[in-house]
């Protein structure tokens, strides 16, 4: 999928070159760059300090979604990807999601480029359950994260979450 920009005159009268971009790579590099933002929010933003192991789990995790949004990119039939690429996305992400747990700053972006891969690879009809899954897991693992929700604090930030990552998910999508 190439977009190209009309031509235009340059000072001497001449058409310049016509300037295409692929809108695929656009979409990799958006995915690389969110990926880093995210895992050096993960990191960075700790609330105690990581121990080795959970920092290793959290980085195999990001890793481990870099190397299946990788297969995805160089897969030879792009308009026939394996469902299992998508799949194998969902669990990655909630791999990596579930080290919050351990101190590691909740990383919402993962979450949401991963809706995103997954609305611009597969069709309508197949990335919509798949989103919905993502989002679903997403809940789940935000709120086994505040349980219990007794306290008023726990209540508020698995509110505040819910609401603000829910139209991100649906914008992504």
């Amino acid at each position: 999928m190439e977009t190209t920009n009309a031509a235009r005159e340059n000072p001497q009268g001449n058409l310049s070159e016509l300037v295409t971009w692929d809108h695929y790579k656009l979409m990799d590099l958006a995915a690389y760059i969110t990926l880093v933002a995210g895992y050096l929010l993960g990191i960075l933003a700790a609330w105690q300090p990581l121990a080795l192991p959970v920092f290793l789990l959290f980085t195999a995790g990001n890793l481990l979604w870099l190397w299946i949004f990788h297969r995805i990119e160089t897969c030879t039939e792009p308009d026939n990807v394996s469902l299992r690429y998508g799949i194998g996305l969902i669990l990655a992400t909630c791999g990596t999601l579930a080290t919050a747990r351990f101190g590691v700053q909740l990383d919402w972006l993962l979450p949401i480029v991963t809706v995103g891969v997954i609305g611009s690879i597969y069709t309508a009809r197949r990335s919509l359950p798949l989103a919905v899954a993502m989002w679903l897991l997403s809940m789940l693992l935000l709120l086994l994260l505040d349980w219990p929700l007794s306290s008023a604090h726990n209540r508020a930030v698995f509110l505040q979450s819910f609401v603000s990552l829910a139209p991100a998910f649906v914008f992504c999508m």
